[in-house]
């Protein structure tokens, strides 16, 4: 990845806390977005609602969105919960590293509150 994707991440004014980086979405809302770095390129993911509030219409909603998505997938992982992830490539300019984290961050929460009307994740 670029450098350090911490520093990156700062560079363009996002707050980081340990391997996660907190994405603000005006009036009040806010996702935080999950990094993991895998060599050529970084993961960022962010969960869109918990195992507990994932049900049948789930599933069929995140398959419809991503059809239609072209930079974030969502899906079930490990533990159940419907997560949205986006991979940005490890010679990402600062402006798309920016982007892609707030598009990301966005498209989770605008899922989320599609699917539960609140601000949790």
């Amino acid at each position: 990845m670029h450098a350090d994707w911490r520093q990156l991440a700062r560079e363009c004014g996002m707050t980081v806390v340990g391997d996660t980086i907190e994405v603000p979405l005006g009036r009040g809302r806010r996702q935080t977005v999950a990094v993991e770095d895998g060599g050529a390129h970084v993961r960022l993911w962010s969960v869109v609602v918990r195992a507990g509030r994932v049900d049948e219409s789930v599933h069929e909603r995140a398959w419809t969105r991503n059809r239609l998505s072209e930079f974030v997938g969502f899906r079930l992982d490990r533990r159940g919960r419907l997560v949205g992830e986006t991979r940005v490539p490890d010679d990402a300019s600062a402006e798309e590293w920016a982007l892609l984290v707030h598009n990301l961050a966005s498209a989770c929460d605008h899922f989320e509150y599609l699917l539960t009307g609140r601000d949790v994740e």
